[in-house]
């Protein structure tokens, strides 16, 4: 965006920001390399640093975060996250 006028690069950014579908996509990615990060990081393995496993992590984290949410979606689709809620409240009672 280096060419563009500032209301044009801003314009963009606001889109991006109030765009539903990119702001649950980076909720699902932000939670999937928190868990990625505490599952490999905080590890005490033999085999690389810290470093190594934090960012491996944090991404195969990421992407598994994706995937679930595209697994989610899908599952919402056939109707099967409406039939787990019914049965979870049930459960509750």
């Amino acid at each position: 965006m280096q060419d563009k006028a500032p209301i044009e690069w801003q314009d963009r950014a606001w889109r991006i920001l109030q765009n539903k579908g990119q702001n649950e996509i980076d909720v699902w990615s932000a939670a999937g390399a928190t868990a990625g990060f505490t599952l490999f990081g905080l590890t005490t393995g033999k085999k690389g640093g810290f470093l190594v496993r934090s960012l491996g992590g944090v991404g195969l984290g990421s992407v598994i975060g994706i995937a679930s949410l595209f697994a989610y979606k899908k599952a919402d689709e056939f109707g099967y996250v409406d039939e787990l809620k019914k049965q979870w409240k049930q459960a509750q009672q």
